[in-house]
Formats: C-alpha cells, structure tokens, sequence
C-alpha cells in the first residue's frame, strides 16, 4: 500500500509495510540511487533495537553512514540538540548532496526534520516513524518544529521528507500508553472528518485492536491529512482542522513540563476542553458523551486534573501560533464528520475558557 502526496513544489509517497526492514535500503536506494553520506538520527529507545541492523544494510548497499543519539523525551526536541545534531553534520562534513533519516517518533521527526530544512539551507531526508503517533499525524505534512521553554513547536519550518516509511513491526515494540497517545490522532481525525471511521472505533478498545485494525487506521488517517495537507501545505486555511483539541493540548503539554503527559493524552483533554466551551446545546452534550467513551476505550485521559493551574495554562495557550493580534482561532466539533474552524477575541475566548475550565 502507498499513498502519493503531491504538493506545488515537491511529491513523495508514503509506503505502509508489515514486517518488511530487510526489503529498506533497497526502498532508500530507489530514492537516493546514488551514493551518499547518511546520517541517522534516532533516540536512545529505538536505536537500542533498529539502528544497527539499519546501518548495516546500508552500509552493504554502498552508503556510507553515521548515526546521531540523543535521549528520548520531548525535552531533547529542544534549541540545544538542534544545535548539537548541526554540529555534528559539519564535523562530519555531510555536504548539501547527503541526506538525513529520522528513525523514530514524532520527537525524532520534528528534529530531524527542522535541520534538514536549515542545514546548508536544505538538504534530503527520509522518515521513518516508529510510534503510532507519529504513524497517523507527524509523518505527513512537513511540519518541523523544536520548542522553546515558552511554548511548544514555536520555532520550526515546512519542509517534505522525500520519503516516509511506515512498518507496523515497530508497533510492536511499543508499551501500550505509547500506542494509547497514538489512538488521540486517530480518533481527532475520524471526528473531523470521517464518519464510518468514528463508528469503527466506537466498537473498538485498545484490549480488542489487532494488527489488521492497526493497518487500516493508519493507512485511512495518513489518506485524511494527505488531503488536507494537499489543499493547504503552508496551513493558512482549511489545515487548520487538523488543531482540533490542539490549542489547549499543546498549552497543557507546555505547563507540565513535557513530563506529565504524552502528547496524545494532552490533545484527548484538549479535545474535551473544547467541546465543553462550544455552545451548550443537547447535540453537543451527545458529542461530549460519545468522545468521552471512545477516549475511555483506548484508555485516554478525559478530564483536567486540579492540580493545574488555569492561569498558567491561559497564558500558555495565549502563545498558540493560530493567535492573531487579539484574535484566536480555534475548531469546534459540529457534528461527527464535520469540524468547523472558528475566530473569537481573546476576550470572548477567554470568557469560553473560564467556563471550560469550570465545567471539565
């Protein structure tokens, strides 16, 4: 299975395998035929288990190849390992002809993705995600990001990979909260934008998923972004959809310190922040009812904890990158299938907030 993602100025296609890591170089040397320098950058989780054998049936190809680790964490996906990994590169005189692979989460990806847009003003890379999330969400569409101390992915660019891979043998590997962040994207984007989607999952838990469930909902939600990411590469208009319990997740992610929540997990409260602060109306009590169970069933958090402070998340969530002047925008859920982008005052957003915040 492939998905063609064509854009104004650059397509690549995403491949979707199952078990296939011996058939990889042959797939990085159909993009990059010719010999080069690779550099690897991955985690210290899942280096433990893929980057050997990676480097290895690359190296046999005729590449050659380093490799750039760095602690696994959200905190890593910061000013100074950017800074590091660039360093790194010119040290080992990668030149604008060589090429980057992100193998690992969305961490990884938004790193790796971000140095390759500035090194040398740009230079190739490949993704490999290998955590549910990244699968379904950060694997396409370009955005790269690092964060500062003040708010989450506030410094990055767009810039396309010129190929992703995605094998499910990496679920596999993956402690089951990893693959409950992973199931937040998943279950956003079926509420947005595809109702047979939503009704799959509403019959489905985490315990139950198989491997062909897996499969099938991350080929449709990579199909989903693939085509809003197509209309609106640069998310000046409708891509904007995809925020969807985003603006209070980020915030959330940023007062906690990265350290209480996986991202999926932030975005889940996010989403019921949300439809708790859109108007109050029977049909969007039945929304609340329905995204509170399928949240529940793959065991995500639906609730803010006391402990958090509002003042601290408003003024987080004031830094949201959607924030125009004193303007907001923000996506409220109409119906199943149906997300509505909207504009308030950060006055009249606030006072939404405040009651939000009461009712969660």
């Amino acid at each position: 299975m492939k998905i063609d993602i064509t854009l104004p100025h650059h397509s690549y296609t995403i491949v979707f395998k199952q078990h296939a890591l011996d058939s990889f170089a042959d797939w990085v040397h159909e993009i990059w035929p010719l010999s080069k320098k690779i550099g690897i950058v991955s985690d210290s989780e899942v280096s433990r288990y893929y980057l050997e054998p990676i480097m290895t049936a690359l190296t046999a190809k005729g590449y050659t190849c380093r490799s750039f680790v760095f602690p696994s964490g959200e905190e890593s996906k910061s000013p100074e390992n950017a800074l590091n990994l660039l360093t790194f590169l010119a040290s080992e005189s990668f030149s604008k002809h060589d090429g980057l692979i992100a193998l690992g989460g969305g961490v990884v990806g938004d790193l790796t993705g971000f140095v390759a847009s500035v090194y040398m003003r740009g230079i190739d890379w490949l993704q490999v995600p290998t955590t549910l999330l990244a699968q379904v969400d950060s694997s396409v569409g370009g955005k790269t990001a690092i964060n500062l101390p003040s708010a989450k992915n506030i410094v990055g660019s767009f810039y396309q990979p010129n190929g992703v891979w995605i094998d499910t043998m990496f679920l596999e590997t993956l402690p089951q909260r990893q693959l409950a962040s992973g199931m937040a994207e998943v279950i956003k984007i079926a509420a947005l934008m595809d109702v047979s989607l939503w009704r799959e999952l509403e019959k489905s838990c985490l315990e139950t998923a198989t491997g062909t469930d897996f499969t099938h909902w991350i080929y449709r939600s990579c199909q989903l972004k693939a085509q809003i990411v197509e209309q609106d590469e640069k998310d000046t208009g409708i891509r904007h959809l995809l925020n969807f319990g985003h603006t209070f997740g980020h915030a959330l992610e940023q007062v906690t310190h990265y350290e209480k929540y996986f991202h999926g997990e932030a975005v889940a409260i996010g989403m019921m922040l949300i439809l708790s602060l859109q108007t109050s109306s029977e049909q969007t009590r039945v929304l609340e009812t329905r995204m509170r169970q399928v949240l529940q069933q793959f065991h995500l958090p639906v609730t803010l904890p006391d402990e958090i402070d509002s003042v601290a998340l408003w003024q987080a969530l004031k830094l949201d990158k959607k924030r125009h002047g004193q303007e907001i925008k923000w996506v409220a859920l109409e119906t199943i299938g149906n997300g509505q982008i909207l504009t308030d005052t950060l006055t009249d957003f606030y006072s939404k907030f405040i009651k939000s915040i009461g009712e969660n």
